[in-house]
């Protein structure tokens, strides 16, 4: 009895390992997954990156917006633009995207595409599956950019 439950414990712990294999990788500005690249990526500025499909049409965009002060450290936050689907995401900079590393770009970029491709929005050959962005929007899209203005008028714009 010990034999066989110790088994299944074996097996089902080798089959989470086989599909923590199947994550996303960011490296050398290309986006690979199972060892294949399904897209590419470039640095536009310090706070913004642009995901391009092997056509070289961009498909997402992700700028990461710092608006930290002293007296708010925590008030950053992310911007999603789907461009094909014409859908924008705005979304706390939380644990989801943050890394250990602080606010470093290409693993943040890594947390954010592997959280997309595990909602399914990206498509295993680097499309964007439209209904399943619609989907995140809707899930998790929480206005942190219209937030911020409403609480601080002042503000200056984007």
């Amino acid at each position: 009895m010990k034999k066989l439950f110790y088994s299944l414990c074996f097996s089902l712990v080798s089959m989470g390992m086989a599909v923590a294999q199947n994550a996303i990788a960011v490296k050398n500005n290309q986006v690979w997954l199972n060892g294949k690249n399904i897209l590419r990526y470039s640095k536009v500025e310090a706070n913004e990156l642009s995901f391009y499909n092997p056509q070289g049409e961009e498909v997402i965009v992700y700028f990461i917006k710092d608006k930290s002060t002293k007296a708010d450290p925590y008030n950053s936050y992310v911007i999603i633009n789907f461009l094909q689907e014409r859908i924008k995401v705005t979304y706390d900079f939380t644990e989801r995207l943050m890394t250990t590393l602080g606010l470093n770009r290409e693993k943040s970029a890594e947390k954010l595409l592997n959280w997309l491709y595990t909602e399914k929005v990206i498509n295993p050959d680097g499309t964007i599956n439209r209904e399943k962005a619609e989907a995140f929007q809707w899930k998790y899209n929480d206005d942190a950019l219209t937030q911020r203005r409403s609480q601080n008028p002042q503000a200056p714009t984007d």
